[in-house]
């Protein structure tokens, strides 16, 4: 059996918009996601684990610095007094890259390929599609159902066929699956494994891969392929695999919401399938044994009414409801844990502590190298998260904490026990389009001045056409009636209510004095 201090090596993979509910280890049916499933019985699965601070890039804020974001700050460059973990391997003998194809992480300054000594950045992503030119034969018009354009105005329309020519023109050269975002990341991840890794020295490899976020792109959208959807056959509509974001009601029909959550599926199943091969390499290479593997994701996603996303197609308002916050996660750490479910509530801000861990370098100091000081910015002494490994290592009930917060930065906060879940609303606003401004120059080209010039506290997400709305009054829902948080019952239960709120902000306001 291995021992803990046998651990040489870390590989971090994560997935954007990966949705719990659509993996058969958390007991969906009706998927195909066989290489999760094999890999969870070879490693632990965490429960209850959820995001903090949503969505893309404040949780991997918390992931690499290990510390909370929600009370603090949003959507927003790393700051020079963040400590990452790739700041704390620094000089420590320990090789570190960064294999990755999510935009977002590589804005103007935003640095959070920092500390990585190899970095391989794939293009083709949004925020980044415009890099491959618009020269294309493909037609968005194509992609869209009239009506999903009602009541949308012209120039947010506009500005998304545009967004969709830079798709189209990378997707018109592709052949075959390896062609796809994933597959490009995955085989670039083994290719480092296999070619650029020296095998003497311990590493740490974080692999994040921008699929399964829309573009909802899977082999079946594409003239290469013949097959219909698996999730889907014989679906007679558009492959709408760019939607218009904004409230469903209204723009999409049942039977085109059913079809772009299949092309979502099918595009999992392709995830699945890539996140297999690059296992299998790590399998081949003998990494097996001596390397700590953790598989998660940032966040859900909305795809219509009630429990598939609240009414909402993408992300367009700022509500951290269960399909957004609750979010898969796995760990393997060699002859440990194997088949082990774990219900102790855990956080994105985890990730940071538990990789040092397996390095053995939760406690470390900084120190000095040919006199230069990096004592202050390469210490552990800020991490707020917890190590992961005592709840692989200890018994079913061992705990990390007995609840979980997830929200928007100065939109709102959540909080998550065993029995209730309660969402307080920060503040209403009105209709902002900032977003749309920051990141998208009105033909959604992302340009990187708006983003320079204009980043500000309420930045909250990348998707265009967004809204700031939130409802007038905090909710409260009974998580074991009621999972999908369809069933307000905080007036039923005032008193449950003011617990959970005083609760909450008692945690918030210890995290601001930490």
């Amino acid at each position: 059996m291995t021992q803990k201090n046998d651990i040489k090596n870390v590989i971090f993979i994560m997935t954007d918009s990966l949705q719990r509910d659509y993996l058969t280890v958390y007991g969906n049916e009706w998927m195909k996601t066989p290489n999760y499933e094999r890999f969870a019985k070879q490693a632990t699965v965490f429960d209850n684990n959820f995001t903090e601070g949503l969505p893309t890039v404040p949780c991997r804020r918390a992931m690499m610095t290990g510390r909370y974001t929600l009370p603090f700050v949003g959507w927003s460059p790393l700051r020079p007094e963040d400590t990452t973990v790739s700041d704390i391997l620094w000089g420590k003998g320990i090789q570190t890259s960064l294999v990755y194809d999510t935009g977002p992480m590589r804005l103007p300054k935003y640095g959070y390929s920092r500390g990585f000594e190899y970095t391989k950045f794939i293009h083709g992503q949004e925020l980044d599609n415009h890099f491959l030119g618009d020269a294309c034969h493909l037609n968005p018009d194509d992609y869209l159902e009239e009506e999903s354009m009602n009541g949308v105005e012209s120039h947010i329309i506009e500005s998304m066929k545009h967004e969709m020519r830079g798709i189209l023109a990378n997707r018109q050269e592709w052949r075959c699956q390896d062609d796809h975002q994933v597959a490009k990341v995955t085989l670039a991840a083994a290719n480092y494994l296999e070619n650029e890794v020296d095998p003497k020295k311990p590493f740490f490899l974080w692999v994040d891969s921008f699929d399964p976020h829309e573009p909802y792109d899977p082999p079946s959208v594409w003239d290469y392929n013949d097959d219909d959807c698996p999730y889907n056959p014989g679906y007679e509509g558009k492959d709408q695999f760019e939607q218009i974001p904004g409230m469903v009601e209204g723009r999409f029909t049942e039977p085109q919401l059913k079809h772009i959550r299949s092309l979502y599926a099918e595009k999992i199943t392709l995830v699945d399938k890539y996140i297999g091969k690059l296992l299998d390499k790590i399998k081949n290479l003998g990494l097996w044994d001596n390397t700590l593997i953790i598989l998660t994701s940032d966040h859900g996603k909305p795809h219509g009414p009630d429990e598939h996303g609240h009414g909402l197609m993408r992300m367009v308002r700022p509500w951290p409801y269960v399909e957004m916050a609750h979010t898969p996660l796995i760990i393997r750490y060699p002859g440990y844990g194997e088949g082990k479910r774990v219900k102790s509530y855990t956080q994105s801000c985890d990730m940071a502590p538990t990789i040092l861990d397996a390095f053995g370098m939760l406690n470390v100091e900084g120190k000095k190298t040919s006199g230069f000081d990096i004592q202050s910015s390469c210490n552990t002494e800020d991490i707020q998260g917890m190590s992961l490994l005592p709840l692989i290592h200890g018994n079913e009930n061992a705990k990390a904490r007995d609840f979980a917060i997830s929200g928007y930065y100065g939109y709102a906060w959540t909080i998550f026990n065993d029995d209730y879940s309660y969402i307080h609303w920060l503040r209403q606003c009105e209709s902002d389009d900032e977003m749309f401004e920051i990141l998208y120059d009105g033909f959604g080209s992302a340009d990187g001045v708006h983003a320079e010039n204009r980043q500000g506290e309420d930045m909250w997400t990348c998707t265009p056409h967004t809204k700031v709305e939130i409802p007038e009054a905090d909710m409260l829902f009974d998580r074991n009636k009621d999972q999908y948080q369809l069933n307000n019952i905080i007036k039923e239960q005032s008193e449950v209510g003011e617990k959970m709120l005083k609760k909450l902000k008692l945690f918030m306001g210890d995290l601001r004095t930490s």
